[in-house]
């Protein structure tokens, strides 16, 4: 059974919320599954609408990178998260240029 007192005592706001959910219940999770599963649908639409797997990966790549900023401003993903979000940003933008040439 899950203490969710833990949880309604310090949630304030909404951002309090997912921050107590993200480490009274889910041990730091819930931050990466949020990311993950956005750029799930972003790949998705964007490979639907384009149809180049490249494309559709440096622009969801691209969104991920601003979106875990922003969940690393509330603080559900750890630093590593966004780190590899700009690597790998900056990889398929450097994939993308160089099959551009």
């Amino acid at each position: 059974m899950y203490n969710l007192t833990a949880v309604s005592n310090n949630a304030s706001n909404i951002v309090g919320l997912f921050q107590g959910v993200n480490t009274e219940l889910m041990n730091g999770a819930l931050g990466i599954l949020i990311l993950l599963s956005i750029c799930a649908v972003i790949f998705i639409s964007i490979y639907k609408y384009s149809e180049d797997s490249l494309k559709a990966t440096a622009a969801t790549c691209i969104i991920a990178f601003v979106l875990a900023l922003l969940l690393r401003a509330m603080d559900l993903v750890p630093d590593l998260a966004v780190f590899i979000t700009l690597v790998l940003a900056a990889a398929s933008i450097a994939a993308s240029i160089k099959r551009g040439q």
